[in-house]
């Protein structure tokens, strides 16, 4: 299948940096894989003539920032969920 055209951002280049952004302080000596696989699925896409560079920096800045997003937010639920239960 042949792409028909460009969307800004790149939801690949965005979701891949999402991911290794949310597991980067899981995953410890594993985590310069995630973003280098992050980064190989950013600048494919630019080869694979889908998307222009603007595109996938754009993805990769907006997965970034709803990765710390969802990584601030799996914080407060834990100290929430825990202050819950130390006062039960």
């Amino acid at each position: 299948m042949e792409a028909t055209g460009y969307s800004f951002p790149s939801t690949h280049s965005a979701l891949a940096f999402a991911t290794a952004m949310f597991l980067h302080s899981k995953a410890g000596k594993y985590s310069p894989l995630l973003w280098t696989g992050a980064l190989l699925m950013a600048v494919s896409r630019v080869f694979a003539g889908v998307h222009y560079p603007s595109d996938v920096m754009a993805g990769a800045v907006l997965g970034i920032v709803m990765g710390y997003l969802w990584v601030r937010i799996g914080s407060a639920v834990n100290m929430y969920v825990e202050k819950r239960a130390d006062q039960d």
